[in-house]
């Protein structure tokens, strides 16, 4: 903006543009998403959503991914895109995460699905006091943790290499499984799945949506799931969409897939543990 302003003025301008009434917006706006993330989880108006993870060689199985959202004080769903962003600012993610948890683990006991995938922060990956928290909520929540697979983005696991690949080891040492999700954004990606102590990875939806029409998608896909294949690691194909696409993921070699296709997500459980 700064440089616009001085060209169209000719030349031998000089502008200066003053960052802090942005600055103060972004406090106030973050300072306004606290206070009411603070007040939903006081209010435990937080729910869980799950999306169905199918078996493409047809066997019948409960698996599901779990999705956080809050709720406003009508009981209506708030975008991610609205609180998110300034839940990360304000180091918020991790309590998040921890309702998410604790919420999760009541559904496992209560329901006994197969499997449902836990999402974490990178707030969470680099708390010096997760592990033993959740160490504790392991040993109470009265399930077979085998039944609970953690995921990290392929982002966070990029950036905190040694952090991932230390908690993955710890779950794992638990019963429970790790995962990697959205893979495929990098250049690093079979690098990282050759690497990290993992039981899934999931791919990353962007590719899944354009294997049919997209050779380079396709072969990117394909190398991600020999990798996994080569470490015994079973692969998740992230947001299918329609019937062309399964018939990719078949001849890929894919074992799982979820999305819309699936099953879109639904609310399953109201109360925190």
């Amino acid at each position: 903006q700064t440089y616009r302003s001085a060209h169209s003025a000719g030349r031998g301008q000089v502008r200066l543009h003053e960052t802090d009434d942005e600055d103060t917006r972004i406090r106030n706006h973050d300072a306004m998403w606290a206070k009411r993330i603070t007040e939903a989880l006081k209010e435990n108006r937080f729910r869980l959503l799950q999306q169905p993870i199918a078996a493409l060689d047809g066997e019948a199985s409960t698996m599901f991914d779990i999705l956080v959202r809050m709720v406003n004080e009508q009981d209506e769903v708030i975008a991610p895109s609205e609180f998110l962003p300034a839940a990360k600012r304000s180091h918020m993610l991790h309590a998040i995460d921890r309702w998410g948890i604790g919420a999760s683990m009541a559904l496992c006991r209560e329901r006994r699905p197969d499997l449902v995938f836990l999402r974490m922060s990178e707030q969470s990956l680099i708390d010096k006091s997760f592990t033993a928290w959740l160490k504790t909520m392991i040993s109470r929540a009265q399930i077979n943790p085998a039944t609970v697979c953690f995921q990290v983005t392929e982002e966070t696991a990029l950036s905190y290499l040694k952090a991932t690949a230390q908690l993955s080891t710890f779950v794992r040492a638990l019963g429970c499984r790790f995962a990697i999700e959205h893979c495929g954004i990098s250049d690093k990606s079979e690098k990282l799945v050759g690497n990290l102590p993992l039981d899934f990875v999931k791919i990353d939806g962007a590719l899944i949506a354009n294997l049919s029409s997209d050779d380079d998608a396709r072969a990117r896909t394909k190398a991600i799931v020999e990798a996994a294949t080569n470490r015994s690691i079973q692969t998740i194909a992230e947001k299918v969409q329609d019937a062309n696409t399964m018939a990719a993921l078949w001849q890929l070699g894919i074992s799982f897939m979820q999305g819309h296709y699936v099953q879109e997500p639904e609310v399953v459980l109201q109360e925190s543990a």
